[in-house]
């Protein structure tokens, strides 16, 4: 690599991210690697990205170390086995993005995913993007949705200052009450559809 293009990086990689990825992670070595490479071909290179690791009896954990070894703005974080709840409200505890940003280790992102949401955020000044044609559309404007984490891009500031977190001892569907709790806190709501998530789970 050209050493101009490697000082040009460092620099970046040693700003705030704008966005925190936050990754939680339990037994998934079949598709952790293609996941973490798709958050590493951003186009937007001002990212950060939080693995948590939630006590993985596979080899996630290894597969997780080599990539933030390779990579400074990739974070690799481990507790026991306490449930996905529990892993993205660590990543939340440790982000410094100013977005939030979820992606499940089986699932990978499309090159232009971040820059669009961010883009989107910034220019509606909000506190929730809505990420994705299918949950766009969904959006009802006589009542409150739930939405999954691919669906929600978030203003870091905003479950600070409203202490939320995810409900932890709740699953499946504890991604939609936390989106509730964000929905009616919120009236400043962008959308985004031209984007692409593919989840690569067996069982989704």
């Amino acid at each position: 690599r050209d050493r101009s293009v490697s000082r040009g990086l460092g620099d970046v990689y040693k700003r705030q991210p704008q966005v925190s990825v936050i990754v939680p992670v339990y037994n998934q070595e079949q598709y952790l690697e293609e996941c973490i490479s798709s958050i590493r071909r951003q186009t937007l290179a001002e990212w950060e990205c939080i693995i948590i690791n939630d006590g993985s009896s596979d080899s996630s954990g290894e597969i997780a170390r080599r990539f933030s070894e390779e990579d400074s703005r990739i974070r690799c974080l481990e507790q026991e086995n306490r449930g996905v709840s529990s892993a993205r409200n660590l990543g939340m505890r440790h982000a410094s993005g100013r977005y939030l940003c979820f992606v499940d280790g089986d699932d990978f992102i499309d090159a232009a995913f971040l820059k669009h949401l961010l883009d989107a955020s910034d220019r509606g000044a909000s506190d929730l993007t809505v990420a994705g044609k299918l949950f766009c559309d969904r959006f009802p404007p006589d009542k409150i949705p739930a939405l999954p984490t691919c669906g929600i891009f978030l203003r870091r500031e905003f479950p600070l200052k409203n202490n939320l977190e995810f409900p932890e001892g709740i699953h499946p569907c504890e991604d939609g009450l936390f989106s509730h709790f964000v929905l009616a806190l919120t009236e400043k709501i962008s959308f985004c559809p031209c984007l692409l998530y593919t989840s690569d789970a067996a069982d989704d």
